[in-house]
């Protein structure tokens, strides 16, 4: 391997990890302000809300798969399903905001 993949692999998982923490961001963000004020906002506003954070969602996801796909193919030497691992991550932690985002609305809205 030859110093120029060597720093395409170093330059493709800067990518990867810098995509992943964007994403990161965002989800505190979110948990964040479900958790203070998610039970006071009207649901309309919470339904747009998660809308707009899913559809983020789906572009760090595709970018750190992106490069890890193209690291894998410029001969990273990694396992190929290690790939898929940050777009399973994210999907769980979605999955779980979401779960959290409409909890915590019904059970302000039961009580």
């Amino acid at each position: 391997m030859d110093i120029t993949a060597i720093e395409a692999i170093t330059a493709l998982s800067n990518s990867s990890g810098e995509h992943f923490m964007h994403f990161v961001t965002v989800f505190f963000g979110y948990m964040v302000a479900v958790h203070f004020i998610g039970s006071g906002i009207p649901g309309r506003f919470a339904v747009a809300l998660s809308v707009i954070y899913s559809l983020f969602c789906i572009l760090p996801a595709f970018a750190t798969f992106q490069a890890n796909t193209f690291a894998l193919q410029i001969g990273a030497p990694m396992p190929p399903y290690l790939r898929f691992v940050p777009v399973a991550v994210i999907f769980a932690a979605w999955t779980v905001s979401i779960w959290y985002m409409f909890h915590v609305r019904s059970s302000t809205n039961d009580a």
